[in-house]
């Protein structure tokens, strides 16, 4: 969210992070002062805590998520007094996971966009699953193909833990999150068109959700972790100086990188692809293993790890991949694929790049002007 407000303030829009104050996220004062520091044009205002505690979040047994979805649900009442104390709001931008503050912003008549920091795949999969029919949970399906509209085919197994077993409260949980992206009036997604152009095309002529009308998309992305302070000096550099191009595995944003081992969250393959580099993938938890069957299916940017569905991949399979990355005709397609997703996402955020038009797009709906 940051990135985002930095990247909005970048093109002259006053801009407000209001972060909200949870027993779960630790000292969030000394979050709040660090971002202040490191992105100077963005206001940051910490919502005080909620009061009192819904009974899943005072639970000291309850589940992680959600009792943090619970905490930050409860914070809206502090986030409606924040924004009335405000000479104008002209919009309100959510984190997915605090999608319930659409309730704030429809109470004040402001409009409400959500940024969605996953890929658009997984948007299109996130719209359409509460409107799918279906006997079973998608736990029983093991990997049993399931076609989402504008979606690469996904293993059921495949899909984030927390959806495998529909008669579990995080599904539910889940699940209301899922409900609340269609009453935004648009959706920031950190993606850019080229990257996925099936589910862009799908979210865009309203496939996911038949017969009903879905916010308007931005791809916005990549909007990526900048490197802040300098480690120029750090001995692992110095020996990755000394090593020939294209020759080291991991290290991203060196010449001698050669390719990338990565658990496929979203953010690490964004920056894969802004560094150039291919993707081996070894995906864990949460929706990683999505992130693996478009990153190798459908973007073709990567190789699976085999075994990173049974919790173990062999060395022999490590060495095997890296091999064919680096060594093969395969590898060298991949490679030449991933160098030109590098050229086309630098040049997304551009003046006049896809994801610069759909930020100034975004402002000039809601009157705002830019600098550009």
């Amino acid at each position: 969210m940051t990135q985002l407000a930095n990247h909005l303030a970048g093109h002259g829009a006053p801009v407000t992070v209001a972060v909200a104050d949870v027993p779960s996220t630790g000292d969030s004062s000394q979050t709040i002062a660090r971002l202040s520091a490191s992105y100077p044009a963005v206001s940051f205002h910490l919502l005080p805590p909620a009061t009192t505690r819904s009974e899943d979040a005072a639970d000291p047994n309850a589940d992680p998520f959600i009792t943090l979805i619970a905490d930050i649900r409860a914070t809206n009442a502090a986030l409606l007094a924040f924004l009335r104390s405000l000479p104008s709001v002209k919009a309100l931008i959510t984190d997915f996971f605090c999608a319930y503050g659409l309730d704030a912003a429809a109470e004040l008549g402001v409009p409400a966009y959500v940024f969605f920091t996953l890929c658009v795949s997984a948007l299109a999969t996130f719209l359409h699953i509460p409107v799918m029919r279906s006997a079973v949970s998608f736990g029983e399906m093991g990997r049993s193909l399931l076609h989402f509209p504008g979606v690469h085919p996904i293993p059921a197994s495949d899909l984030p833990e927390v959806l495998l077993d529909r008669d579990n409260r995080q599904y539910s949980t889940t699940l209301g999150l899922f409900k609340q992206l269609p009453r935004a009036k648009g959706i920031l997604s950190n993606t850019f068109e080229w990257l996925e152009p099936r589910a862009v095309k799908a979210i865009k002529e309203g496939i996911p959700r038949p017969g009903e009308s879905l916010p308007k998309l931005f791809c916005v992305g990549p909007l990526v972790g900048e490197e802040r302070g300098s480690n120029a000096n750090h001995e692992c550099l110095v020996w990755l100086d000394n090593q020939p191009a294209g020759s080291v595995v991991e290290v991203l944003r060196h010449p001698a990188t050669g390719a990338f081992v990565t658990h496929c969250g979203w953010n690490s393959t964004l920056e894969a692809v802004m560094a150039g580099v291919p993707m081996l993938c070894w995906p864990m938890y949460a929706e990683q293993r999505m992130n693996k069957v478009f990153v190798v299916e459908e973007m073709k940017l990567g190789v699976a790890l085999n075994g990173y569905d049974e919790a173990m991949v062999k060395a022999e399979e490590v060495e095997a991949k890296v091999r064919l990355v680096m060594e093969s005709e395969q590898g060298n397609e991949i490679r030449q694929r991933m160098t030109k997703a590098q050229e086309i996402a630098a040049n997304a955020l551009e003046i006049g790049g896809s994801s610069a038009a759909a930020i100034i797009d975004l402002l000039d709906s809601l009157k705002i002007s830019t600098n550009d």
